[in-house]
């Protein structure tokens, strides 16, 4: 039998964030952002850079977090963490594959595009 994640590992608490039914006029949609639920999650990995873009400076932030496992969330889905959306970048990883948490692998910045 695994070895449970101790608890005091999850330091953060993240809203997780699905889009609402509607499109805008190009197909895309544009519904609100709605709190399915809330869980604690562990900062893994952090990394920000600066790049010029459009004529502007734009910051982009990479993270990994980790949050106890569940299979309810989808590529779709966003994070909000310390206030700040941050989009989900790909499927979240079983990372040991024992079912005990899950990798989120989120940006924000230059690249988010789902206000």
């Amino acid at each position: 039998m695994a070895a449970a994640t101790p608890a005091g590992r999850y330091r953060d608490r993240i809203a997780l964030q699905a889009r609402e039914e509607g499109k805008g006029a190009h197909g895309r949609p544009n519904g609100a952002w709605r709190t399915v639920d809330t869980c604690w999650a562990a900062q893994l990995s952090a990394r920000s850079l600066e790049r010029f873009a459009a004529g502007q400076q734009q910051e982009l932030i990479d993270m990994g977090l980790a949050i106890r496992y569940r299979t309810d969330i989808s590529p779709d889905m966003r994070i909000l963490w310390r206030g700040e959306p941050f989009d989900l970048v790909g499927r979240p990883t079983d990372a040991d594959g024992n079912r005990r948490e899950l990798v989120l692998l989120c940006t924000a910045g230059g690249r988010n595009t789902r206000d």
